[in-house]
């Protein structure tokens, strides 16, 4: 039996090209913070892109989870191999513990954190992108 995977791959390319967008922000507000700027407005955004970052997340962790049962059922097990090695690089909760009172060189962490994390999200997106040329 063959699944079809088009409405997964399409939604999860969906969702992670919304997710670049908060991380955009969300990487913008550290660098600003390192740069000794303190705006109330890039707090404000800040915010909110890490809502919609956790939001993201969560969906996306639900699509991929899919893409991942449809390999399976279609017993493409390299491919699934493959989709489980990327995966296992996310570290989405690297902004689970930032706080206000955080030093310069926790801030750089963080911005190092949120860099590796775009980097993952961007690598993910490709294999999606080729996946879906090949299926």
């Amino acid at each position: 039996m063959y699944t079809d995977y088009s409405d997964e791959v399409v939604e999860s390319l969906r969702i992670i090209d919304y997710e670049l967008v908060e991380l955009k922000i969300i990487n913008e507000y550290f660098t600003e913070l390192i740069q000794g700027k303190k705006l109330e407005s890039s707090k404000v955004f800040y915010e909110k892109s890490t809502q919609e970052h956790i939001k993201y997340i969560n969906l996306l962790g639900e699509h991929t989870s899919r893409i991942k049962i449809k390999l399976e059922i279609n017993k493409e097990s390299g491919l699934l191999k493959e989709f489980n090695e990327i995966l296992k690089k996310n570290n989405p909760n690297f902004i689970d513990t930032y706080n206000d009172g955080c030093n310069n060189e926790c801030l750089i962490d963080f911005k190092e954190s949120c860099d590796s994390y775009i980097d993952y999200i961007n690598k993910l997106r490709k294999w999606l992108i080729n996946f879906a040329k090949t299926h």
